[in-house]
């Protein structure tokens, strides 16, 4: 093998040794910067590969064969060529533009990960800790919505001594009241410890009015109140109703008991 040929190999040897390890710790230190959570045991076999690659070029006079062989011959020839060099300068490349957005990619999912993890533990805290409340566009989606049919009367239910429920039936009765629905006459707030939890609506009609066929223009006031709450978003836990001989009229019942509990939610202790 003669000196230019081993020259060649030697300067080849030392650049495709240092790209791979360029190309290898290129990933690594952009997530290491930016924080990222990367997995590097791909990149450091990349970097080490690189790494013996370099030190056989930096040592190639000592390493060569005396005789030449059919792999230095092989290795001279590519050494030789600009294509090798370039295709080994465009390999390095891809490598690291691939790499790089994949951990682009791992960042970006992880930052999508931690808003879901933020808007998780803003609901549950939501739930435990706000007071339910009523918006003042929910309030105009429900009285613009009961606007549009006749008026019906309603009456609450509430639990004993419980001030949320308070504050949030008087949001609602406000809605109500613009929405030119009228309070019960009878018993227009009925305070028991037998209020279900969350927010319920209980409907008891007469027998006539029960055995009639429903009118969609005209729907019954537990229907009318439903999809009213449904389209202000506001969450409804429940819904009964009823008819009997002993029904003279009809009464409409919202019932506010204490924030409904699910299984995401802690139980705090008394």
């Amino acid at each position: 093998m003669d000196e230019k040929d081993s020259n060649a190999i030697q300067k080849f040897l030392e650049v495709v040794g240092g790209l791979l390890i360029v190309g290898a710790l290129t990933p690594i230190t952009t997530a290491l910067i930016s924080g990222t959570d990367y997995k590097s045991l791909p990149a450091i076999v990349v970097a080490v590969i690189g790494f013996l690659i370099l030190l056989c070029g930096l040592f190639w006079h000592r390493l060569k064969p005396q005789t030449e062989t059919k792999f230095t011959s092989t290795l001279a020839q590519i050494a030789s060529e600009p294509r090798w060099w370039l295709l080994a300068i465009f390999f390095t490349w891809a490598y690291m533009v691939v790499t790089t957005t994949i951990a682009g990619i791992q960042r970006n999912n992880e930052i999508v990960s931690l808003r879901n993890d933020e808007q998780s533990m803003a609901k549950v805290l939501d739930r435990l800790v706000m007071p339910r409340h009523l918006t003042k566009d929910q309030q105009r989606a429900i009285s613009s919505f009961l606007l549009q049919f006749e008026p019906r009367e309603y009456a609450f239910r509430l639990p004993l001594r419980y001030e949320e429920a308070g504050s949030y039936r008087s949001e609602i009765e406000q809605a109500l009241i613009k929405g030119g629905w009228t309070r019960s006459t009878v018993n227009p707030y009925l305070y028991t410890e037998d209020v279900p939890e969350g927010l319920t609506i209980s409907f008891t009609q007469t027998m006539e009015h029960a055995q009639k066929q429903s009118d969609f223009r005209n729907p019954n006031a537990s229907l009318v109140l439903q999809e009213a709450f449904g389209l202000a978003g506001v969450r409804l836990n429940g819904t009964s109703g009823g008819s009997g001989i002993n029904v003279t009229q009809e009464r409409l019942e919202i019932g506010i008991g204490r924030s409904r509990k699910d299984s995401y939610e802690l139980t705090l202790p008394d």
